[in-house]
């Protein structure tokens, strides 16, 4: 029977070393070795095999490995690649009684960071190795993490540029469809449900609207597109959508839910976390076409420097949420593209977007993503999620409805570059008793506010515009004591008055095209009556 009695503490600071080596009278003698070195302590543990050194690698960390090549249940090369494959980060130096040059060339090869011939070890000498060797994979491991910065740093810098991009075509996209939108909405107000054309005006509509998504999906894996971070718990997510998710994979794949007891809540915007979480489900089914497993796990985790740097965060608490599956899995070569923009591997069907836009949400939400994988191994997806913290949590925004017509007729003077927005935004608004002036630009509409101000109730105006921004308008009105609200439009996504230096935080002072007309006219009552509103 096994004592039970526990082993003597090692020293304060001393270097752990695994000695796997069959033959007792040289691991004594390498304690002894070890022992008379100055300056340096080491805490030995003795496997007599390579399945005791694997038992010993998988409870406890250790700082280097002396590895006898030849063991009772294993022998040459074969033994240094698994204690490797065991431990891949822990630093190897063989001990061998053979004394051949190409012996050592070959072990060097495999990954061992030195070799030793047993007739000339000595104190010094094994101290030396082993300093060495730590020094060695120290070296390795500061290279690989400056390599993950870079490519995280050319990465970033690829999605900034596509995202610049994406923010140009946006604005031009958001701006054709207020027009289709708007257009659709007041069409179908006026023609009835039974003629033939509102099927029509309904499928322009919602084509429309699925238009609006895609340029979304856009922004959001180029990190441009506004969100709405709250308090989210993911295991209330992940259970909210179980049942939709086992429809959406069908029978043939075996799905668990494995949510943490106690689960922190993080800061992100649920409807993204959604899309996140059906996106990586929807890869997995299509990587098992014949049947697997998939689950998906949550867990509280606290991080060490080790783990912080595998998963490229900070070390400390974060919600951990694992989508795994047991599928065809992915190359080296794949799992380097597989967050590229347009990059698919779904060539009939598939975008390029989907991994893009999973990365850019957890990103944008202050986390990170990995992917772990290997042909015919399956495919790990790992978020670490921030912690939500006190005080930073937001409601979410209320419905919106069509508000009641307005009393009387107010006059706004709508201000828009591109004429077929200003020529639908001035149709809808008159439609729902407004007295409208229009203008092409900043220069125009300050014109027309200083031949007749006070007859306007409000200016609606778009923030980018050529020569007098939309901003300077309001700014220009401000100086020349106008009292009249402003309320903005803008189809690029980043633009609100808070990001124009000394701008208010705009939070009702600005909506984002494409609109829905419900949306356009909740906003301009809230600009013209905000107690009521």
């Amino acid at each position: 029977m096994a004592s039970t009695a526990s082993a003597p503490a090692p020293p304060r600071n001393a270097l752990r070393v695994l000695v796997v080596e069959d033959n007792a009278g040289d691991v004594e003698l390498t304690r002894d070795y070890l022992s008379d070195v100055p300056g340096c302590s080491f805490s030995l543990t003795h496997a007599p095999t390579l399945h005791a050194a694997g038992e010993h690698l998988r409870r406890q960390a250790f700082d280097a490995v002396l590895l006898d090549l030849n063991l009772p249940d294993s022998s040459g090369m074969e033994t240094l690649r698994s204690v490797h494959g065991l431990a891949p980060d822990v630093p190897v130096v063989v001990l061998s009684g053979e004394d051949r040059p190409q012996l050592q060339v070959d072990v060097v090869r495999e990954g061992a960071q030195d070799f030793i011939g047993k007739g000339e070890s000595s104190a010094a000498l094994l101290a030396r190795s082993i300093r060495y060797a730590l020094e060695r994979q120290a070296s390795i491991r500061s290279l690989t993490a400056r390599t993950q910065l870079a490519e995280r740093v050319r990465h970033s810098q690829k999605l900034e540029a596509v995202g610049t991009l994406a923010g140009g075509v946006a604005h031009d996209f958001n701006n054709l469809l207020t027009v289709i939108i708007t257009c659709a909405d007041m069409a179908l107000e006026s023609i009835p449900a039974e003629a033939p054309a509102h099927d029509h005006l309904r499928e322009i509509h919602d084509a429309a609207l699925r238009a609006a998504s895609l340029t979304q999906q856009l922004l959001t894996f180029a990190r441009r597109g506004p969100s709405a971070p709250t308090a989210v718990d993911l295991n209330e997510v992940v259970l909210r959508m179980q049942r939709m998710l086992a429809r959406l994979i069908g029978e043939h794949i075996t799905f668990v839910v494995t949510p943490a007891d106690d689960l922190a809540p993080v800061l992100a915007d649920p409807d993204r976390v959604s899309q996140v979480i059906a996106n990586l489900v929807v890869n997995a089914r299509d990587a098992m076409p014949d049947g697997g497993r998939l689950e998906i796990e949550t867990a509280n985790v606290v991080l060490d420097d080790a783990d912080a740097t595998r998963y490229l965060v900070s070390p400390g608490p974060w919600v951990r949420l694992q989508v795994r599956d047991s599928g065809q899995g992915m190359s080296p070569e794949l799992q380097a593209r597989i967050f590229e923009p347009f990059f698919t591997t779904k060539h009939e069907k598939g975008t390029g977007l989907g991994l893009a836009m999973v990365h850019g949400i957890v990103t944008q939400a202050g986390g990170e993503i990995v992917v772990e994988s290997a042909p015919g191994a399956g495919t790990t997806f790992t978020m670490h999620w921030p912690v939500a913290t006190s005080g930073r949590d937001q409601a979410p925004a209320p419905a919106v409805g069509i508000p009641t017509r307005p009393a009387g007729h107010p006059r706004i003077l709508v201000v828009e570059d591109e004429d077929a927005v200003r020529h639908v935004v001035v149709q809808l608004l008159e439609a729902e008793g407004y007295t409208i002036v229009e203008a092409a630009d900043g220069a125009e509409a300050l014109r027309l506010w200083r031949e007749d101000g006070d007859g306007f109730a409000l200016v609606l105006t778009d923030l980018t515009m050529p020569g007098m921004s939309g901003w300077a308008l309001g700014q220009a009105l401000q100086q020349a004591g106008a009292e009249v609200p402003v309320l903005y439009m803008s189809g690029y996504p980043d633009d609100t008055p808070a990001a124009h230096e000394g701008g208010p935080d705009g939070a009702r002072a600005l909506v984002r095209k494409p609109f829905a007309r419900a949306e356009l006219l909740a906003s301009i009552r809230r600009a013209l009556d905000p107690l009521r509103s």
